[in-house]
C-alpha cells in the first residue's frame, strides 16, 4: 500500500522531527501533463507495490517515475534516471521543468507556503542565549544527548544573573527536541509493527504474534475492504462507509492490545524510549526551576 500524506505530515516529520526545511518547486506542465501526472499518482496509490530502498527505490526516484507518464513526449526525462532528492532538485532547474524563482525571496516563498524552514531556525535567539552563538540547532541536537544538554543548561543557569529567562530559553529547546524524539519513537514504532520486514528479535517469538495481531486489526478498517469488486481505479460510488459498530469493535480490540504496544515498544526501542524519558525529565527539571524563580 502506497500512502500519501498531507503537508500538515510532512512538515510534522520534516520541520520538527528531522529539523529539516521544506520547499515546493512549481512544475511547467501543461494542462494536459498535469491530468496524467495526476492520473498516475492515484494509479500508484492503488496499485503500488514495492519496497523502500535508500539507494534505488526512494522519493526522487519514484517522481522521476512518475515525471516520466506525465512529460511522456520529453526524451531526455524519459532516459535519465535520478536517485536523490538534491540530483532531482537540480536537474528539474536545469531542464526547466521546475521553476526556482519563487524561492528567491526567502520570506515572500515563506508567506506563500512554498518554503516552510526547519523549527530549528527559529530558536536562534535561544541558543545565543545559551552561549551556543555558532551551533546549528540541529548539530547541537545530534552531539548532545538528553544527559549532557541537561550539564549545559546546568552550566549556564549557574552563570546567569536571570535564571527565569535562561531556564525559559533552554525550555524553548527542550520542547522542539522533545516533539522531534515522539515524532521519531512514533514513526519507528509503526515501521516495527507495520513494516514489511519483522526485526529478527521477534521471529517466532510471542511478541512477534502479538504483532501480527495488531497488524490483522488494522486492516480490518482498511478502505480496501470497503470497496465493490471491479477493475481500475475505484470510483467515489464504488465505496461504501465503514460501520460504526466496526470501527467500535476494533478500536476496543486495539485497546486491549496497549500493554503488548507496550512491550513491544520496551523491547524493541528501549534505547529510544530511554532518551525521551530524559528529555521528558529535562522539561519537567527547567519548569521547576521557572515557577522557583517567580515565587
Amino acid at each position: 500500500m502506497l500512502f500519501f500524506l498531507s503537508l500538515t505530515d510532512v512538515l510534522e516529520e520534516y520541520n520538527k522531527g528531522e529539523f529539516r526545511e521544506v520547499f515546493s518547486l512549481p512544475l511547467n506542465l501543461t494542462d494536459e501533463e498535469k491530468e496524467r501526472f495526476l492520473l498516475r499518482s492515484t494509479e500508484m496509490y492503488w496499485s503500488y507495490k514495492g519496497k523502500y530502498y535508500f539507494f534505488t527505490n526512494n522519493c526522487a526516484s519514484e517522481s522521476m517515475n512518475l515525471l516520466r507518464v506525465a512529460l511522456k513526449d520529453h526524451s531526455k526525462v524519459q532516459t535519465k534516471n535520478i536517485n536523490t532528492p538534491l540530483a532531482m532538485y537540480n536537474y528539474l532547474i536545469k531542464s526547466k521543468i521546475g521553476d526556482a524563482s519563487v524561492l528567491e525571496d526567502k520570506a515572500l516563498a515563506i508567506s506563500k507556503g512554498l518554503y516552510f524552514p526547519s523549527a530549528g531556525e527559529k530558536l536562534g535567539p535561544s541558543m545565543e542565549a545559551l552561549g551556543l552563538k555558532k551551533v546549528k540547532f540541529a548539530k547541537f541536537v545530534e552531539d548532545n544527548d538528553s544527559l549532557k544538554r541537561r550539564s549545559l543548561y546546568e552550566a549556564a543557569l549557574a552563570k546567569s544573573n536571570n535564571k527565569t529567562k535562561t531556564a525559559a530559553n533552554a525550555l524553548r529547546l527542550e520542547d522542539l527536541i522533545v516533539k522531534s524524539l515522539e515524532i521519531r519513537f512514533t514513526k519507528e514504532l509503526g515501521a516495527k509493527v507495520f513494516g514489511d520486514e519483522p526485526d529478527p528479535r521477534l521471529k517466532d517469538s510471542d511478541l512477534g504474534e502479538k504483532i501480527i495481531i495488531i497488524q490483522k486489526l488494522y486492516k480490518e478498517l482498511s478502505a480496501e475492504n470497503y470497496i465493490k469488486a471491479g477493475y481500475g481505479i475505484p470510483l467515489e460510488e464504488e465505496f461504501s462507509e465503514i460501520p460504526q459498530e466496526k470501527i467500535d469493535e476494533v478500536l476496543l480490540q486495539l485497546k486491549n492490545h496497549t500493554n503488548d504496544i507496550k512491550t513491544i515498544a520496551e523491547t524493541l526501542l528501549l534505547e529510544e524510549l530511554g532518551e525521551l524519558k530524559e528529555a521528558m525529565e529535562n522539561r519537567v527539571r527547567l519548569l521547576n526551576i521557572i515557577i522557583e524563580s517567580n515565587r
